[in-house]
């Protein structure tokens, strides 16, 4: 049967329909907006709706082209994930529900979807003859909602600059529009934003931003805060109308209390896991204070890039392994605030074996996850980390328990095994010893940073780069963290050792040699409590709020002098080892 397609091919020379097959066995499926009845907006093409194309004959016939896919089990499963993760967050999206059709002779034609950003064997471009209609029956649908309506008076005669993305826009949940996003404003304040509806026509996307500090964008990613969590603690939200193309039509900004609660996103709105392998490329940014002018203290600087190399050296050990010879590169500093910039190179040892590359995702995956554990999930398994490093000598390798959904079983033992099974190799105890040692060490090294913060920054954002150099947030070390790893760091100077507490401020003589008056911590020179030629080395905290300049703890940090002190000390198997210092005028 003849097919036309002026619809098609008018208004350009490029060939959309080369390839195309005729095909009229095949189940397809598409996601449809009503259950009742089908409509045939449910069957328009991005070109049908007035989106105009740019970058060439792929988009352009990509726009012309309708997206349908083959109907299998593999298909329907993934079409029922993609409604599902965008219902998190955008509850009220009206395409919910799945027509499953067979195309009847001469509807149109069909070809495997070309240049996929994400590849999907499924997918397929269905080019509609002018002849189309529907001659067929749709299997399940939904019913479609329209936008709230807001009150006139929270209109913006033009865009807030604090609420409008400008920068390092990135996507987390794509589902034919951008549902789930971030970005920054153009004062690098961090932005979350999502859709909330179209109309029915689908002619008028809107969104709402709202501004997140950079703790909450980390907990957000990680999957420690939802969207709900993180919208519900906001004031003002923003509410953006626009075309399909992308063009402001009309903003608004609101109280989050004004969204219904049916449009509000949903209780496990988790951020989806769409992190990608990052390369060897790490930046520390250390924010605030100096840092936003682009300069930091020399002697601080230095102090945080020893610390840094170390915790990078320490994760290298355990890949000290035949045909594996990793070396660790410090790259020219640059601005945002002030970043110190770390690259790992990979090179083969000998000739075996020749699959193995400088870029092997094995050992991404495992440098990656190492300093996202470090980070993120270290303080919350200790406890686990110690009896197994305990219980390491005392049974076979292979009977040594370990909770397997524990995060350091999915991010470490399990990507450090990819690696040394990439070169035929097994992990062995040998293997786990360093690697539990190398976290160990390096939590100590974590602590040394954050006894800097304040000396010229407020906190340090650790950044990844993907493959498009593209700087993707690891984690952060700020205040809170530092004091996490201190409470951690603690706790294994504890395990297993007699613990003495005072119960009561006390007399001590000692000498302070280091202090950051910003935290009020830094560390002192005492006598040990029962051998009198043995110095231990507390860390201290200064309690109270009274300026320590000019005080009688700097004066003993400058002239190496001795003071006496009220002080609630601990002391591990005899050894001092913190202690609280009230601050006394």
């Amino acid at each position: 049967m003849s097919m036309n397609f002026t619809r098609i091919n008018d208004g350009h020379v490029c060939k959309c329909l080369r390839n195309c097959v005729e095909n009229y066995e095949d189940l397809f499926l598409r996601r449809i907006d009503n259950k009742n009845k089908l409509h045939i907006r449910d069957f328009r093409t991005h070109h049908e709706r007035n989106k105009t194309s740019e970058g060439g004959c792929d988009n352009l016939c990509g726009n012309r082209g309708l997206s349908i896919e083959i109907f299998n089990e593999e298909s329907l499963a993934a079409t029922i994930n993609q409604i599902q993760v965008t219902r998190q967050f955008n509850p009220q999206s009206s395409r919910k529900h799945v027509a499953i059709f067979r195309l009847r002779e001469g509807a149109g034609i069909v070809k495997h979807t070309p240049n996929q950003i994400v590849y999907n064997k499924n997918h397929y471009d269905l080019f509609k003859s002018d002849e189309f209609s529907l001659d067929f029956e749709p299997w399940t649908s939904l019913f479609l909602l329209k936008m709230f309506e807001i009150d006139e008076k929270y209109k913006q005669e033009k865009e807030s600059d604090i609420f409008t993305i400008a920068d390092n826009y990135q996507v987390f949940h794509f589902d034919e529009f951008p549902i789930l996003f971030s970005g920054t404003n153009i004062y690098g304040n961090r932005i979350l934003g999502s859709l909330i509806s179209e109309d029915e026509d689908g002619y008028l996307f809107h969104y709402m931003h709202f501004l997140v500090t950079d703790k909450e964008y980390v907990l957000f990613t990680k999957g420690v805060s939802t969207y709900r969590d993180l919208l519900l603690k906001k004031q003002l939200i923003y509410i953006v109308e626009k075309t399909i193309n992308g063009e402001l039509n009309q903003n608004f900004i609101i109280d989050v209390n004004l969204i219904p609660a049916e449009y509000l996103p949903l209780e496990k709105s988790f951020c989806p896991n769409v992190q990608s392998v990052l390369g060897l490329n790490y930046s520390f940014s250390l924010q605030g204070k100096l840092a936003d002018v682009y300069s930091a203290i020399p002697k601080v600087a230095a102090s945080i890039t020893t610390s840094i190399e170390s915790i990078f050296l320490n994760l290298l050990k355990p890949l000290n392994i035949p045909s594996i010879d990793p070396k660790l590169l410090l790259t020219v500093p640059s601005e945002g605030s002030f970043k110190i910039n770390f690259r790992i190179t990979v090179d083969r040892k000998g000739q075996l074996p020749l699959f193995f590359g400088n870029q092997d995702e094995s050992i991404q995956e495992y440098v990656q996850n190492f300093i996202e554990y470090l980070l993120n999930d270290f303080t919350s398994e200790t406890e686990l980390l110690l009896e197994r490093e305990a219980n390491l000598n005392k049974v076979d390798f292979e009977d040594l328990g370990i909770d397997k959904e524990s995060k350091y079983s999915k991010k470490i033992t399990s990507k450090l095994a990819n690696v040394y099974q990439s070169i035929g190799l097994p992990y062995s105890k040998s293997a786990e010893q360093k690697t539990m040692s190398s976290i160990l060490k390096s939590v100590d090294h974590l602590d040394k940073i954050g006894e800097e913060i304040g000396k010229g920054f407020i906190q340090i954002e650790v950044l990844g780069h993907d493959n498009n150099d593209k700087d993707i947030s690891i984690g952060l070390i700020n205040a809170d963290f530092a004091e996490e790893i201190v409470e951690q760091i603690q706790y294994i100077e504890e395990y297993g050792k007699v613990v003495e507490i005072d119960d009561e401020y006390q007399q001590y003589n000692l000498q302070i040699y280091d202090l950051n008056t910003d935290t009020r911590k830094g560390t002192a020179h005492i006598k040990n409590k029962y051998v009198d030629d043995i110095w231990d080395k507390p860390k201290i905290k200064i309690i109270g709020d009274s300026n320590l300049i000019k005080s009688t703890f700097t004066e003993s940090l400058h002239l190496n002098k001795f003071i006496t002190v009220s002080a609630k000390a601990k002391s591990v198997n005899g050894k001092f080892t913190y202690m609280d210092i009230l601050f006394e005028r």
